[in-house]
């Protein structure tokens, strides 16, 4: 095979993995976004509900927090909600994939060429695969290629074992984190709130 070949090759073979690690991540985003809003959103009734019920005999002070953690509370959904909604992240998964399955297809093509190749119709058709689809995925999709291939990228040694896993936390853990903090601490202050006599 032809260096040409050999370089482009290796190309469409990173792309094609950063596309699918994209439309991973990507919906895996989209799941966290649906929870904290589902989660948060029942947090809310909930504490609608103790307050109208009066289950724990909630003082008048303690009422008066709770309506203000459930004001603030529901701002911060509204917000969040229209922020994380307006990104379309079950459109950019499903062009991600889109877009990998296509290049996964040229990629086998190309495998098997003979080095006698129109190298410039390669390159455009390449090229026309990638404009086809305006959304790009992250540096994080590619720098998470890497941990998965970590012969070819130097992740093999004492050093690059400490980066591939500050790489797996960005991409797989980081959102998740966030979700549970952005979840709990809500009811956790609703539990001091509760548990709590503010009256003095």
């Amino acid at each position: 095979m032809s260096e040409f070949l050999e370089k482009l090759k290796h190309k469409v073979w990173r792309t094609k993995g950063c596309r699918f690690n994209a439309n991973r991540r990507i919906l895996r985003k989209q799941s966290i976004v649906t929870f904290v809003t589902t989660f948060s959103s029942i947090h809310l009734l909930a504490i609608s509900v103790l307050q109208l019920t009066n289950t724990f005999g909630i003082s008048t002070d303690n009422s008066s927090y709770l309506s203000y953690v459930s004001i603030i509370l529901a701002i911060i959904i509204l917000s969040y909600g229209l922020h994380e909604g307006g990104k379309n992240y079950g459109l950019q998964a499903e062009k991600h994939h889109s877009c990998a399955l296509e290049i996964d297809q040229f990629y086998n093509k190309i495998l098997s060429l003979e080095s006698n190749v129109n190298e410039k119709k390669l390159s455009k058709k390449y090229a026309s695969l990638l404009e086809k689809y305006s959304f790009n995925h992250l540096p994080i999709d590619d720098k998470y290629f890497q941990t998965q291939h970590p012969k070819d990228f130097g992740f093999d040694d004492f050093l690059g074992f400490f980066k591939k896993q500050l790489i797996i936390f960005q991409y797989k853990i980081f959102d998740v984190l966030f979700a549970i903090l952005f979840s709990f601490l809500p009811v956790m202050l609703t539990f001091l709130i509760l548990v709590c006599d503010f009256n003095y």
